[in-house]
């Protein structure tokens, strides 16, 4: 039984000591279409007729409410949670509008970063957004049928983006690889690629570093690529993708054009090549 330090326990009964075991491998949004807090959700699970349920409720003011430890199966997402393997998805409902149109707020946006790299700290869940339902990883309600079979807004446009630009790209920066302790002679050892230089992103160059590039472009959501094929040389995917993460920084105009500069570089963290 797991449960998150910085929610308050609202254990949801029976389905607490009825449901069965997961191992949670992905990490899925919900909005619930109404202003309620954590409170106001487990009345609404608690109603007779309700079969469904989340772990998490999250308030527009941050408060956070955990129904179930994120190693018990929650019923609101479908499939996922009904895998031959025993997996299943940690999912969290969260305070909207009633058209589920709003942009979560700020105090919502970083309860939500801080449990995902809770979530991907404690059950290892992998920092990519899930490729296919039934994929490990980060993703909203509607992302995938097998999921969401009633294919509704949940969450709505501005979420996506929110999730995609914002969310998803902070739980990978703070869940990510973080440089060594400084040591006795005051310099780190490096643990990401150095800059190599504008002048080296040439098309067609080939590299391990490209590759490396590729990878952390995906993971931090900017993922233009149409294939991986050739992800060792630099190719328009690269220039796509590389000009969405800069976009993501804020750079506009020709500050976000390939090819990438030393401060966005720095800030992608690609591993190291050796």
């Amino acid at each position: 039984m797991t449960w998150y330090p910085s929610a308050t326990k609202i254990e949801l009964q029976p389905e607490s000591g009825a449901q069965p075991a997961i191992v949670p491998d992905q990490f899925i949004l919900h909005s619930v279409t109404a202003p309620w807090t954590p409170a106001q959700i487990e009345q609404y699970w608690t109603q007779p007729g309700v079969v469904v349920e989340s772990h998490f409720g999250l308030g527009y003011n941050g408060a956070l409410g955990q129904f179930l430890s994120t190693q018990t199966r929650a019923d609101a997402n479908y499939l996922t949670n009904r895998r031959a393997n025993g997996h299943g998805a940690v999912s969290m409902e969260s305070a909207s509008n009633h058209g589920a149109t709003d942009l979560w707020t700020d105090a919502q946006v970083q309860a939500i970063i801080k449990l995902g790299v809770w979530l991907h700290q404690t059950h290892g869940i992998p920092l990519r957004i899930s490729r296919t339902w039934d994929d490990p990883g980060y993703g909203y309600h509607r992302l995938f049928k097998e999921w969401n079979p009633n294919s509704h807004s949940c969450p709505g446009d501005a979420r996506v983006g929110q999730f995609k630009t914002v969310i998803f790209p902070a739980i990978v920066a703070q869940a990510g690889p973080k440089p060594p302790a400084t040591g006795a002679g005051g310099t780190p050892a490096p643990t990401y690629q150095p800059f190599p230089g504008a002048s080296w992103f040439s098309m067609g160059r080939k590299s391990k570093i490209v590759s490396a590039m590729h990878d952390r472009l995906v993971a931090v959501g900017c993922n233009k690529y149409t294939s991986s094929a050739n992800k060792d040389t630099i190719g328009s995917g690269d220039k796509a993708s590389y000009e969405a993460w800069q976009r993501h920084l804020g750079y506009t105009g020709s500050a976000a054009t390939w090819p990438p500069g030393k401060t966005s570089w720095d800030k992608l963290h690609v591993a190291k090549v050796v």
